[in-house]
């Protein structure tokens, strides 16, 4: 939290704004140090990019919705993150923008998208349920941004789909039956590679399936 703080009084001292900068400095938490921002800031237009956040402890669960007053300052400001961290990326997910490539990047959701409807969407419809938001971002996080298991991934969950009769239902499914596999990998880092080997692994069960089905057809 403090370094939230250092990093915006040094945003406040590039203005010029030494007495705000002060203000900034001696805030007791974030949120008084970006409602001392804002006031300084206010018409400036300024991009702010929150590059390679990885925890260093546990972040309060309003960290992002805090972060993101600093856009109060001008309407024409923008805030984007990159993460290698999967609770990091859930936990902003829908308050911060996200790089087009990274992991929950629009670039990963549209690639995902399109092999699990089969080329019908490439984005998940604004009525969507939270559980098939939840479960798309999971999968996401653990595909890490990989074209290549993104696409063997979705062309899996539209593989489910077609036995379990919904979107939601197959990206559950998927995510319940990798979860299932288990791991006592601690660092998170190592425990996300984990998550993608045995997705694939399991995507490829769930072909070896349907291909012996499809031989039976044709017998």
């Amino acid at each position: 939290m403090q370094t939230a703080i250092c990093e915006i009084t040094k945003i406040i001292t590039i203005t010029g704004a030494t007495t705000g900068a002060n203000d900034v400095r001696c805030a007791t938490s974030l949120n008084e140090a970006v409602e001392h921002a804002v006031m300084w800031l206010e018409g400036k237009r300024c991009l702010y990019l929150l590059d390679d956040l990885w925890p260093a402890g546990n972040l309060p669960h309003d960290y992002f919705h805090q972060l993101r007053g600093l856009l109060r300052g001008s309407p024409s400001s923008k805030m984007a993150m990159s993460t290698r961290s999967v609770s990091i990326a859930g936990q902003a997910d829908g308050i911060v923008d996200f790089g087009t490539r990274e992991p929950l990047g629009a670039e990963s959701k549209s690639s995902f998208m399109r092999s699990a409807t089969c080329g019908m969407t490439l984005s998940l419809a604004p009525d969507s349920s939270e559980r098939l938001r939840n479960a798309v971002s999971k999968i996401l996080g653990w595909c890490w941004g990989l074209p290549i298991a993104l696409s063997v991934t979705g062309s899996t969950v539209a593989l489910l789909e077609k036995s379990v009769g919904s979107l939601e239902r197959a990206s559950e499914k998927y995510v319940t039956d990798v979860e299932e596999e288990g791991t006592n990998v601690e660092d998170e880092r190592d425990r996300r590679g984990t998550k993608l080997r045995e997705g694939i692994r399991l995507s490829l069960k769930y072909l070896d399936v349907e291909f012996s089905k499809w031989k039976e057809r044709q017998a």
